[in-house]
């Protein structure tokens, strides 16, 4: 009979995703059946401990100082949950981490068939988008402070490993930022988007299908600076975006439509 396997240096390969080596200490009852494993990172920065005390198991997941094997690789300082499996179901709730002066609080549900059925929510508060995008070596084009909620889906094809029809649908807010590579104030006085817009407040809804990305009730606000509009990026990179802008001046508000195309390097502009 086998009572306990030992894993060391364990790899998995999944398609796009690069998961770190790890050890392991499975248990076996004295039936066979699965009594409880440890699994940890080389260097400990993610544990998972699992149990089954009945005809579920209990999971316990602690990481920090962890990256996810996901893209964008986000590197949580501190992330914790519990969660479960039972009836062909995994449920992490709640999911609490830090990352990025930040805080994340998530809920994760898996229905694990032969396509894997991911859904959940989360929300986060606090992000330094600025530190984010160096870390991740981004070419952002928004600096600020981020507090955002969403729901989420997508399915992992088990035969290839690939994620395949994710969608994420939420809202946004940032504060004291910059976006880059349009200049707002500029545009309504030439043709010209370079430069920058600062901002106190900017927010919005979004819609991610795939790799196509849509941005509902836009809103700006920076001193005299307005401006309201819908921003969409298809998966070939091309813009269409709809902004009306407003300068609140006393005497004389100025106001103007910006009809912004091309490609996410290389805008154009249209009055």
């Amino acid at each position: 009979k086998i009572k306990q396997i030992i894993l060391e240096n364990t790899s998995i390969q999944l398609e796009g995703i690069e998961v770190p080596n790890f050890n392991g200490d499975i248990l076996l009852d004295s039936s066979g059946r699965f009594s409880n494993a440890s699994l940890a990172t080389h260097d400990k920065s993610l544990t998972i401990n699992i149990e089954r005390p009945s005809n579920k198991y209990e999971i316990v997941i602690k990481a920090q100082n962890w990256r996810s094997p996901m893209p964008p690789n986000l590197i949580f300082s501190e992330l914790n949950t519990n969660g479960t499996i039972e009836n062909n179901t995994l449920t992490l709730s709640p999911i609490k981490g830090a990352l990025y002066e930040g805080d994340l609080k998530a809920n994760l549900i898996i229905d694990l068939a032969a396509v894997w059925a991911v859904r959940g929510d989360f929300e986060v508060s606090g992000i330094n988008l600025t530190d984010m995008a160096l870390e991740l070596k981004l070419n952002s084009a928004i600096d600020g402070t981020l507090n955002t909620n969403a729901n989420f889906t997508f399915n992992i094809n088990r035969s290839t490993n690939v994620i395949e029809n994710s969608t994420v649908n939420g809202h946004f807010k940032i504060k004291n930022g910059f976006i880059r590579k349009v200049d707002l104030i500029e545009a309504m006085r030439s043709n010209n988007l370079g430069g920058s817009t600062h901002f106190t407040e900017f927010s919005g809804d979004f819609l991610l299908s795939d790799q196509s990305y849509q941005f509902r009730n836009l809103a700006l606000q920076d001193n005299q600076l307005q401006a309201t509009g819908t921003f969409n990026i298809s998966p070939q990179k091309t813009v269409a975006g709809d902004i009306y802008s407003k300068i609140l001046l006393k005497s004389n508000p100025i106001k103007s439509r910006l009809i912004i195309s091309g490609t996410v390097d290389n805008l154009t502009l249209k009055k």
